[in-house]
């Protein structure tokens, strides 16, 4: 370089900077601390700048990295893998000068392909702990930047068809799941996206083909703390007849599932006429639990999406052959206590009479005996149910599983899980509470208002939680009702834009004529639970509470006056959980149903 250079002068390494200028341009392929090494120099002082290449290319934001007249090693420039720098040469004069210079960059971390972790088979969970910065890869496949430290888990399917990820718990952000066929190598290259992951759920639709071996990387979007447990989830052939427990195939939707006279699998896991397997039966009057034993089982798992009334059948009338099934509420310990004979099941039935079809319902099918249906559960979302069934009369046959109540049924959880929405008047101001039994990937609600229940405009915005399995509670006050009926709904997103409404409620300023529950409060309680009714005159009214199996725990009846009543109801010795209030008005037969959560 010599001569005189373009006027810029800069001078934040110290000095004026009048010779001539020039720029190189670098973009590092590893993160880290970047240096740059001169292995000669002649002429004197020049001065070395860096910026990005991002902030555009003029005399202003550049940054020293020293004043340099001899060899050696220069700058500790923290560079992102990607990313593009310029570097500015500007000598202190105007005479001739030459320089000899290189990059020194970080070594390369460790790449993933250097550690591949093999998956044993479907259903095996997997814990992944990942922070920090990744190599250079940055598979943008999902459509996002993933600068995150990198893992690779290799799988060789033992069924073709359609294999997806079940995510089971989920915290840090958000993580690119993708795969790759293992022929294709292992690199950057080539990956198919699986989803950009940041909740519990399944994810991806890979039809893979039985006998080859696949890849799966996961990779964050960003450089903290990421924590993830998944398993592979395969294709549903149906469950394993003369299975146990630790093996029971999950039931995401119907299904038809093939039953021989196999026996009990790998261990006889349930006693007679003991705890685990009573030999009366629970929930109602009809014969007691699997008073054969497990006698050619087939174990089954049942993951309810969003609450409701829980109820299945198994068969269709006329088969002429027994059934019977035992059901338990389902968690990580459940298969252990059940052998160990500490857990009681919550629904079982020993056929009464072998017709070929049973289930649970809260109104007997058509076609089905009542000796061979159980009352309903009123299901939450997120809770599971193992149900081990029983061939008793060694069929060889296939049998439907059909659900009919108005929980849902599926292996992903609905985003959330609205326990009630209601409202009240308050002299002056209408009060809105809602309650959420489960939240995944929730931004916020908004609040709409409307005058005639058709037109809504918003009038106020509540943050979500994002992610919670606990019961919530929100608050909302409007300032501004109508004169005379108001109307609400919530339209609750998530964060990737998607929304959802809830049911509309009616605030009324205008005296009731009718029976009407005007409001219940608090909700979840754990203490008092209170019911505020307007009766048009001197009436009974009946009060059924039922608990999460659908068993009565509670009945009142008490003639209340005319006007309003505050009912107050103890629930302090209520087991934690989901409780259904039913309110019944004598002389018309109206009926008031309230969904209770008792923390």
């Amino acid at each position: 370089m010599s001569g005189t250079g373009a006027g810029w002068n800069i001078t934040t390494c110290g000095f004026t900077t009048s010779g001539q200028e020039m720029i190189y341009s670098f973009t590092p392929t590893t993160s880290g601390i970047h240096s740059l090494n001169i292995t000669s120099a002649t002429g004197g002082y020049v001065d070395f700048f860096w910026k990005l290449a991002s902030a555009g290319c003029s005399n202003a934001g550049w940054n020293c990295i020293d004043d340099i007249f001899s060899t050696g090693n220069y700058g500790s420039m923290n560079w992102v893998a990607g990313t593009t720098y310029y570097i500015l040469l500007d000598p202190e004069g105007s005479g001739a000068y030459s320089f000899t210079f290189n990059v020194n960059c970080p070594a390369a971390a460790a790449g993933p392909c250097t550690s591949i972790t093999n998956i044993g088979g479907c259903g095996q969970s997997i814990n992944v702990n990942l922070s920090g910065t990744g190599v250079p890869w940055n598979v943008p496949a999902c459509g996002f930047s993933t600068p995150g430290t990198e893992i690779i888990f290799s799988y060789t399917a033992t069924q073709s068809g359609i294999h997806s990820i079940d995510v089971t718990s989920a915290s840090g952000g958000f993580v690119d799941f993708f795969w790759a066929p293992a022929s294709a190598g292992c690199s950057s290259a080539g990956w198919n996206c699986i989803d950009d992951i940041i909740s519990t759920g399944n994810y991806g639709s890979m039809n893979w083909v039985a006998g080859t071996t696949y890849y799966i990387l996961l990779d964050p979007e960003g450089t903290g703390v990421y924590n993830f447990t998944f398993d592979l989830s395969c294709p549903n052939v149906g469950p394993v007849t003369a299975g146990d427990c630790a093996s029971a195939i999950p039931v995401c939707t119907n299904l038809s599932f093939s039953v021989d006279p196999s026996g009990f699998g790998l261990v006889d896991e349930l006693c007679t006429y003991c705890t685990s397997n009573p030999g009366t039966n629970p929930a109602s009057a009809n014969f007691g639990c699997l008073n054969a034993g497990e006698l050619n089982s087939t174990w089954l798992l049942v993951n309810v999406a969003a609450g409701g009334t829980l109820e299945f059948s198994f068969g269709a009338p006329g088969g002429g052959v027994c059934f019977d099934w035992a059901m338990w509420p389902y968690n990580a310990a459940t298969c252990a206590n059940i052998s160990a004979n500490t857990l009681s099941p919550v629904r079982c039935n020993w056929n009464s009479p072998c017709d070929g079809f049973t289930g649970m319902a809260g109104t007997v099918p058509v076609g089905g005996s009542a000796g061979n249906f159980e009352p309903i559960i009123n299901a939450v979302a997120g809770q599971q149910y193992i149900i081990c069934f029983s061939n008793y009369s060694s069929a060889l046959t296939n049998v439907p599983m059909n659900f009919f109540g108005t929980s849902t049924i599926s292996c992903s959880i609905l985003p959330v899980e609205l326990l009630d929405f209601s409202g009240k008047d308050m002299e002056g101001f209408n009060e809105l509470n809602w309650v959420t039994a489960s939240e995944i990937n929730n931004s916020h609600f908004d609040i709409e208002r409307s005058k005639n229940g058709i037109d809504y405009e918003k009038i106020g915005v509540i943050e979500g939680a994002g992610n919670s399995l606990n019961t919530l509670e929100y608050k909302f006050n409007d300032y501004s009702p109508e004169d005379e009926v108001t109307y609400y709904r919530l339209n609750q997103f998530d964060f990737n834009g998607e929304h959802n409404y809830s049911d509309v409620v009616a605030i009324s300023q205008l005296k009731v004529d009718q029976f009407n529950v005007v409001s219940s409060y608090p909700n979840p309680t754990n203490t008092l639970f209170n019911i505020q009714i307007f009766i048009p005159e001197n009436d009974l009214v009946e009060i059924n509470i039922s608990d999460p199996y659908g068993k009565m725990v509670q009945t009142i009846k008490k003639v209340y006056k005319k006007g309003s009543n505050l009912l107050e109801i103890p629930v302090s010795n209520f087991a934690k959980g989901i409780y259904m209030v039913s309110l019944v008005h004598e002389r018309t037969q109206k009926t008031e149903v309230i969904k209770l959560a008792v923390y």
